[in-house]
């Protein structure tokens, strides 16, 4: 009983957040004149942009969780 105490005591150390995880995608500047499919095409890419940062974060996630969910 008192080893279950000193861990519930101890908390759990959560590795930081990758900073990346933080940052925002900001829209594609949309200036007068500009052809609406170049336009398009910069916000697609800004979309994959923050996708796969939704997907590198999701995995650290993933792996911190499984690296606590294997301690005894």
């Amino acid at each position: 009983m008192s080893s279950a105490k000193g861990i519930i005591k101890a908390g759990t150390n959560l590795p930081p957040l990758p900073d990346d995880c933080r940052k925002k995608e900001p829209h594609t500047a949309v200036r007068v004149g500009d052809e609406l499919r170049s336009v398009l095409v910069r916000e697609r890419g800004a979309l994959d942009r923050a996708n796969a940062r939704g997907e590198r974060c999701a995995s650290f996630y993933d792996d911190t969780k499984a690296g606590f969910e294997r301690r005894p």
